[in-house]
């Protein structure tokens, strides 16, 4: 699913989360300690909201544009593992961004660790502040099952941004060696602690789990299971809120095959925005969401549940989504809309 309003700070923020990954430091491997992130590193709930909010004529196609772009993070995520795991490189387009992953690794990781128990790497940053990355293994070219890697970073300053926050990423099962023309699977689980990218004007923010199930069969087809209890992104623009998002009781999935691609997903929305505030509902794939050469998907549709209400979102095709309001949740269509992919994702 694809969000066209994402911060391009987003993909800083997972871009040092891969270097992080791929490039490794020394040290003990225990779990961050999160530094505070200026106000901005709320943690996320725990617990499933009490109330879902109700769906109408007047919010249901905001609604369903929350509900429908939520999964992005994860898409940013899956990424992440997917280059971390196959050696696929993304452009980004963030400006320095090469110069930011380089700056703080550079002071953080000079040197792998010789032995398996080493000491934790601590440095400045460049633009002021600290930064702290371990790891338990002592190649992460080959990483085994129970290593871990941690990233600390307190107003960690490079290339005019501010880094704040932790994040934690252990190999569960599997191998992170690469296979390029065989079957594989892997067990990757992340946990985000606040870990926050802000620059002058946008601050951008990742807080809970998600474990990562990444399999490929021997004809190279790829299947990415992303699950966990909650998942925070929130975004801040000139100090107001553009997104605040946490996915209760997730699991995502996507598949790629030289044919297509399909995207599914469950989850418990909670959402807030300028247009929808303290939104709750629950979302549901009814039919995955398949996707040819265009970045929008050409079947497939989505129930997004509230209290005693309803809006299924389908797929028409690559250019239009139809929209279909449920008032009474029965199932009886109250009012549709059909709308081109565009405008509806910039409907939240």
């Amino acid at each position: 699913m694809k969000n066209n309003h994402r911060s391009m700070l987003y993909g800083a923020l997972l871009f040092l989360a891969f270097s992080v990954a791929a490039c490794g430091g020394s040290g003990s491997g225990s779990s961050p300690s999160p530094s505070s992130s200026a106000g901005d590193s709320a943690s996320t709930p725990k617990n499933l909201p009490a109330v879902q909010s109700v769906i109408d004529q007047s919010n249901y196609v905001n609604t369903a544009a929350h509900a429908y772009l939520a999964p992005d993070s994860l898409g940013g995520i899956t990424r992440l593992n997917d280059m971390f795991l196959s050696g696929v490189s993304v452009n980004t387009k963030v400006p320095g961004l090469t110069e930011l992953a380089t700056d703080v690794l550079r002071q953080l990781v000079g040197k792998q660790a010789s032995t398996v128990t080493a000491v934790v790497e601590s440095a400045s940053c460049p633009g002021g502040g600290t930064a702290k990355v371990s790891s338990s293994g002592d190649s992460l070219d080959d990483m085994k099952p129970g290593d871990v890697i941690s990233l600390e970073a307190s107003n960690c300053g490079v290339s005019g941004l501010k880094v704040n926050g932790g994040l934690m990423l252990a190999l569960k099962e599997g191998s992170v060696v690469p296979v390029p023309n065989g079957a594989s699977q892997s067990v990757m689980q992340f946990q985000f602690s606040s870990l926050s990218v802000a620059s002058e004007t946008e601050t951008a923010l990742i807080d809970g789990d998600v474990t990562v199930k990444y399999g490929q069969s021997s004809a190279g087809d790829i299947t990415v299971v992303m699950s966990g209890d909650a998942l925070r992104t929130m975004l801040k623009r000139d100090g107001a809120l553009v997104t605040d998002r946490t996915l209760f009781g997730f699991e995502s999935a996507a598949t790629t095959t030289i044919a297509k691609h399909t995207t599914s997903g469950n989850y418990t929305l909670s959402a807030s925005s300028p247009s929808v505030r303290d939104l709750h509902v629950g979302v549901k794939t009814v039919t995955p969401f398949v996707y040819g050469a265009d970045i929008n998907p050409v079947s497939g549709s989505m129930l997004v549940t509230g209290a005693s209400s309803s809006v299924t979102i389908t797929a028409v095709d690559a250019a239009s989504v139809r929209l279909d309001l449920s008032a009474r949740g029965d199932g009886v269509i109250t009012e549709s809309r059909t709308v081109s992919w565009p405008e509806f994702e910039k409907s939240f």
